[in-house]
């Protein structure tokens, strides 16, 4: 291949990339946009105490 050929399957590369990064990013926002409109009711009905397991084991209070 020459020179040119190659520019040109890397041009389209890129665009192929930036266009699914486009549609990518796009459905993301749409799932974040879902989720904030969704009432933070649990599935069984009863209301949980939020969990503290990211903390970490010194941070937890006893």
């Amino acid at each position: 291949m020459d020179q040119s050929a190659k520019a040109k399957e890397r041009e389209a590369r890129q665009q192929r990339l930036g266009r699914a990064l486009r549609e990518n990013l796009k459905r993301r926002k749409a799932q974040s946009r879902g989720r904030a409109d969704e009432p933070a009711v649990p599935v069984d009905g009863v209301e949980e105490a939020p969990s503290d397991t990211r903390l970490s084991p010194q941070s937890r209070p006893d």
